[in-house]
């Protein structure tokens, strides 16, 4: 988990979402998403985790969608 944090780090994404069990994830940094943010497909809310700066985690609302030319 860790390297694969740290990849992530040196990228230019600024947050990481991902549904998973906080408590496994918050030894990681990772926080439940604010109830604004939506996936496309069924989830519980408080499986929705982000990890980032926490200005901009508690700035997040809307749906979830791939970036297409990241894929």
């Amino acid at each position: 988990m860790q390297d694969a944090l740290v990849a992530i780090d040196e990228t230019r994404f600024a947050l990481t979402l991902l549904v998973g069990d906080l408590p496994y994830y918050q030894k990681c940094d990772f926080a439940v998403a604010p109830t604004s943010v939506k996936l496309p497909g069924p989830v519980n809310p408080q499986r929705l985790l982000v990890r980032g700066e926490a200005k901009l985690c508690a700035a997040l609302s809307g749906m979830v969608r791939r970036a297409p030319e990241l894929c």
